[in-house]
């Protein structure tokens, strides 16, 4: 499962009105059919776009099923407003969402991504977003509603949304933390630590010291998200180890 997010080049808007919206809402259940992807939340911003998906192992790859979407909302925008050229910056960006927890997280930032933009005082006031589908009893055609009223009940979704985490999501600034390492910085903490020269080597170590790798790149101001690309183990293992 990823968390995606599309932001629009220079910041510019990609919605301009209901239509747009729409619009892109209407790509998302025609490639999800024909990709053959699961969605779980969406969230459209006037200058940038929130999904929390799945592949399906019989479908498309998150890259084709994105290159697909875009491309094809992209044609719409620039017929309809007589442009040509990019509309999104660069290729998307995702992270992997590999536990229970980060999916609460990440999934009630994107539906709190309004309110916290201040065009919205609650989730349920924003009409592009999937939070009125989790509260509506009706089946739905896009969202996949199953997973979270498994773990929320849904007479309680209102209340569970005014909550806050402590952990960040993916966010549409690149800013970064100043604690935060870089990639690079990361990279270098591990093969240290690993006594490694290539990151590929991580998954040849034993669990003492894949343990150990991972405590000191935590320590050193790795993200556990980094930690997982650059280690190439899950999060919920990744989660265990730094326990340890």
């Amino acid at each position: 499962m990823y968390h995606i997010m599309l932001r629009g080049t220079n910041k510019q808007n990609i919605f301009h009105d209901q239509e747009d919206y729409q619009c892109f809402l209407k790509g998302l259940e025609k490639y999800r059919l024909l990709c053959g992807f699961h969605l779980y939340a969406y969230c459209l911003m006037p200058n940038h776009v929130h999904l929390l998906l799945r592949e399906d192992e019989e479908g498309e790859v998150i890259g084709s099923i994105m290159l697909r979407l875009t491309t094809w909302y992209v044609y719409r925008y620039n017929t309809k407003y007589e442009r040509s050229g990019a509309l999104f910056e660069g290729r998307f960006k995702s992270e992997p969402v590999e536990d229970d927890r980060y999916f609460l997280t990440v999934l009630r930032y994107i539906h709190r991504n309004p309110v916290k933009a201040g065009i919205a005082r609650s989730p349920s006031q924003y009409p592009f977003s999937s939070f009125q589908r989790y509260e509506s009893h009706d089946a739905d055609q896009l969202i996949e509603k199953d997973l979270l009223l498994s773990l929320i009940d849904q007479n309680s979704l209102q209340a569970w949304h005014e909550g806050t985490d402590r952990e960040q999501c993916l966010e549409v600034s690149e800013t970064r933390k100043h604690n935060r390492l870089t990639d690079e910085s990361a990279l270098q903490v591990m093969k240290k630590a690993g006594k490694i020269d290539h990151m590929e080597q991580f998954k040849q170590l034993n669990e003492k010291r894949q343990a150990a790798t991972i405590r000191q790149m935590l320590h050193s101001g790795a993200s556990y998200r980094q930690t997982v690309r650059l280690t190439g183990i899950s999060m919920a293992l990744v989660r265990k180890m730094a326990a340890n």
